[in-house]
């Protein structure tokens, strides 16, 4: 996994380093928006709505691209397991079940796990008639989180995927010889 990588050098010497994966910076935008929007709620002003309601979309469709995007690299990382094709499952909602359903089968656990909490959210989010996006706000978003985290450790226990990947080696290099440049 490629990570972006941004080095400041200050005139004094030290640097600065700082590197996440695309999954990470999906995570911490959905929490940035999330607070924006708890912080305009409490202006308590018709504008300050009017922005925290902004943000709150915003947050909303930032957690469904993070969690379709971890969910579609952990369908490939199941699939080149078992030596197969990924498959190409065009909704969110059916790739959440699918991996689920993998995920409950041996080589893993062989439990059984209830989606059915997650899979109505995403849901809602695939109707594409904007009802959840129109009616988000800070409980149901805090709600659709819960959700969301309690299906992914779920996966991340039962599988050893993770929802934050471990740098590739290229990357990995770079940052030992950036670092060593530190000392």
């Amino acid at each position: 996994m490629k990570a972006k990588i941004n080095v400041t050098v200050f005139q004094n010497g030290d640097v600065d380093i700082l590197q996440a994966s695309v999954y990470e910076e999906l995570w911490k935008d959905y929490k940035a928006f999330k607070e924006r929007a708890r912080r305009h709620h409490e202006k308590d002003s018709a504008k300050g709505d009017f922005f925290a309601r902004r943000y709150e979309r915003a947050a909303l469709l930032t957690l469904f691209t993070f969690l379709e995007g971890v969910v579609d690299r952990w369908l490939k990382e199941a699939a080149a397991a078992a030596g197969a094709e990924p498959v190409g499952l065009p909704k969110l909602s059916d790739k959440c079940r699918y991996l689920t359903q993998l995920a409950c089968l041996p080589p893993f656990r062989g439990i059984t796990y209830d989606a059915a909490r997650l899979l109505t959210f995403t849901g809602r989010y695939e109707q594409a008639d904007l009802a959840l996006l129109e009616h988000v706000d800070g409980s149901l978003l805090q709600t659709i989180e819960d959700a969301v985290d309690e299906y992914m450790t779920f996966i991340e226990r039962v599988t050893g995927f993770t929802r934050f990947p471990h740098l590739n080696a290229g990357t990995a290099a770079i940052m030992e010889t950036i670092g060593s440049w530190r000392q």
